[in-house]
């Protein structure tokens, strides 16, 4: 016979005998972390477990049959213990006592005691039981616990800021002093009512918005701010701003049971960030408003003149050659001009519309509430006469105009970028047209205005003479059969897509963004290089020097180191400074500056010829040609055209030309188009003259051709 699968033959183990009743009880009371004794009915102990023992440091023979009040280490709480036995013996009721101690090793421990009477058979009482469970960290958490509530108590009490706590349902249930001193209301105004409910009168709506925001911190556990705007207590109407932060409180289960709300005062702040934001949105030349506040306030304006269905006009306004003024009689002048301008144009405008300082010399108006465009026409005719009013800087008599553009709403565009773009195209146009006027936008200004931004770009790419040319007109002398004896350098600049551009394409916009300084230095470099090629052959063969002229702009007097520039170029190319002649107009001399004057003593100690071009057709002031190192007087060629037809201009010629002689200054007639009025400027003494009679400017070489010729 086989065995049966899994026995092994081998007899099993007898079994475990099973543990009494009384001995599980036995472990238990010797390996409990409490502390258990027993005690009869006189109060001896008969038994102590271990724990108790480890934490008195006692043996059994030292405590067995004695009272706790005879061996323990409690002192007086021993007592209250016997106490609470006798109680419980003569109630027959469980006793419970928390008491604190030290043990054996020194340390203080928190215990919870129960005492209960043990009983017989018949049910009489026959021992006292009592079991002492360490409750030490319950008591430290609890007194931290109590620490922590008072410390809050106290700083909520004494605290400044409000301090506020709330139920599940939004209601209040604690509000600090602070809180109910400011609104001069007791506590029972609020507590048990939720903010709405207990809304200060006028505060309904903010109270509600702000019990919003509670509920949904309520809801979701996750904390909010917000500013909340309170009465100010002793004033009429008054308000203060507050800075509330809302945080859930959760239970030890981590459900919600309420919230938090810390309220602060940031009044002062708030007024501080308002200043600031004030000063943010306002120029502080003029004190008005700026760039910022125009993107920041229009596009509401034009919100609203959309939503009534109303016409909006945006203007833009530059000061016609305010960087003459400025350069000539200094910033702090050019300054005061714009602040007297800007307080001319807030009067021109009603308290609806919007006036800006966009920047240097440049101004918006938005104006709302137009019934046509009658009425924007009629804001700029006022802008007009109240700029042309005579108005006294430094000591001097001004007169201001301005080029205006303007753009409608909704016709010219629905954005404010829109409108910008399309009045500050219109402003161009005017200023194109000679300045002092305004203008309404049409639609082909904008294909000028990104014509004028691709040449800018351009011209970026160009200004240290890629793509520059000079060309030459010659300057002869009438009583030596027209003999070329020099030549006027004539910049021109060859665009890689619209070729050949004479000056009037392009220099306005290199005088607007200052790339004039640097073209002009080429300028001034390359006829120092021409005139050294040029000369050198002459002298050698005892021809007479040639004399080449160029124009400078005020900007290179102003912005830039002139007379260095020029020297350098003279060293760089071996340049005699005799044979060039700088040509300035006669703004630069009214300008009166030390700047200027220096620079122009400073070039003709260089040995630079310096030359009024254009003479009479500015501001003239004839007391400047003595105060200025000036040696030839350019009469320009409106003055030339009507010599013959009109005796008036003849007049003003031979004027000019005996100005020119009493101040020992040579004179250079320009535009001669005629034999007559070759003749007549001839017969008046004029030596020089330039003009498409002889030759129209013409290229580098082509001009050398006419030399040997």
């Amino acid at each position: 016979m086989h065995a049966p699968a899994g026995d092994t033959g081998k007899p099993p183990p007898p079994a475990r005998p099973r543990p009494s009743a009384a001995d599980v009880v036995g472990s238990v009371l010797e390996n409990s972390p409490d502390i258990i004794v027993r005690y009869d009915l006189e109060l001896r102990r008969i038994y102590a477990n271990p724990r108790f023992e480890e934490l008195n440091g006692l043996k059994p023979e030292q405590y067995l049959g004695r009272r706790l009040s005879e061996v323990s280490r409690m002192g007086g709480l021993a007592e209250r213990l016997e106490q609470c036995m006798r109680r419980a013996i003569e109630t027959g009721q469980l006793q419970e006592l928390d008491f604190e101690w030290r043990t054996v090793d020194g340390r203080m421990l928190w215990h919870a005691v129960r005492i209960t009477v043990e009983r017989d058979a018949e049910g009489k009482p026959a021992s006292v039981l009592t079991i002492a469970t360490d409750i030490t960290a319950r008591k430290r958490a609890e007194a931290a616990l109590a620490t922590r509530e008072r410390e809050f108590r106290l700083l909520a009490e004494t605290s400044p800021d409000f301090i506020i706590r709330y139920d599940v349902q939004a209601r209040v249930r604690y509000t600090n002093p602070a809180f109910l001193v400011h609104l001069g209301r007791p506590a029972h105004w609020f507590i048990g009512l939720t903010p709405a409910e207990s809304a200060l009168p006028g505060h309904e709506a903010t109270m509600a918005a702000y019990e919003a925001v509670l509920r949904d911190v309520l809801s979701s556990g996750e904390p909010a701010q917000l500013e909340l705007v309170l009465p100010a207590p002793n004033t009429a109407g008054g308000t203060e701003t507050h800075h509330v932060r809302i945080v859930a409180i959760r239970g030890e289960d981590g459900r919600i049971e309420g919230a938090l709300g810390l309220a602060r005062d940031i009044t002062q702040g708030v007024e501080q960030r308002e200043r600031i934001r004030a000063l943010a949105l306002s120029d502080p030349l003029t004190r008005l408003h700026n760039r910022q506040a125009l993107h920041d306030y229009a596009p509401g304006l034009i919100a609203e003149a959309q939503r009534h269905r109303r016409r909006l006009g945006v203007m833009i306004l530059d000061i016609d050659r305010f960087k003459d003024v400025n350069d000539s009689m200094g910033h702090p002048l050019g300054d005061e001009l714009l602040r007297e301008v800007a307080q001319r144009i807030a009067g021109c405008i009603r308290s609806s519309d919007l006036l800006v300082r966009l920047g240097g010399d440049e101004f918006a108006i938005v104006a709302t509430n137009l019934e046509d465009d009658l009425d924007m026409a009629a804001i700029a005719g006022k802008v007009e006469r109240a700029l042309f009013a005579p108005m006294q800087l430094g000591g001097r008599q001004l007169v201001v105009s301005a080029s205006m553009g303007m753009a409608l709403y909704p016709a010219d565009g629905a954005l404010l970028e829109d409108l910008m773009a399309h009045a500050d195209a219109a402003m161009y146009h005017a200023k194109r047209g000679g300045g002092s006027r305004y203008a309404f936008y049409r639609s082909e200004f904008s294909e000028r205005a990104r014509e004028r931004m691709a040449l800018e770009q351009a011209l970026r790419a160009a200004q240290h003479g890629e793509g520059l040319e000079l060309h030459y007109q010659p300057l002869v002398a009438l009583d030596e059969g027209r003999r070329i004896v020099g030549a006027e350098a004539l910049l021109r600049w060859r665009h890689p897509e619209r070729g050949l551009l004479a000056p009037d394409r392009f220099i306005g916009i290199a005088e607007d963004t200052g790339l004039i300084v640097p073209i002009g230095g080429w300028v001034i470099d390359e006829v120092a290089r021409v005139a050294s090629r040029w000369n050198a052959g002459r002298l050698t063969s005892g021809q007479p020097p040639l004399r080449l002229s160029f124009n400078a702009s005020t900007r290179q007097f102003l912005r830039d180191d002139l007379p260095a520039v020029v020297n350098a170029a003279l060293q760089r190319h071996g340049c005699d400074p005799r044979w060039l002649t700088m040509e300035v107009t006669e703004s630069l001399l009214l300008e009166d500056s030390d700047s200027v004057r220096d620079a122009l003593r400073a070039l003709g100690a260089i040995g630079i010829e310096i030359a009024i071009d254009d003479f009479g057709t500015g501001y003239s002031a004839l007391g400047y040609l003595s105060k200025f190192d000036v040696h030839c007087l350019k009469v320009d060629r409106v003055f030339v055209r009507d010599i013959e037809s009109d005796p008036r201009q003849a007049e003003l010629v031979k004027a000019f030309l005996a100005i020119a002689r009493a101040l020992n200054l040579r004179v250079v007639a320009e535009g001669i188009e005629t034999e007559a009025q070759a003749a007549f400027l001839a017969g008046q003494g004029c030596r020089l003259a330039q003009g498409y009679l002889f030759c129209r400017p013409v290229p580098r070489d082509e001009f050398e051709q006419r030399l040997q010729a």
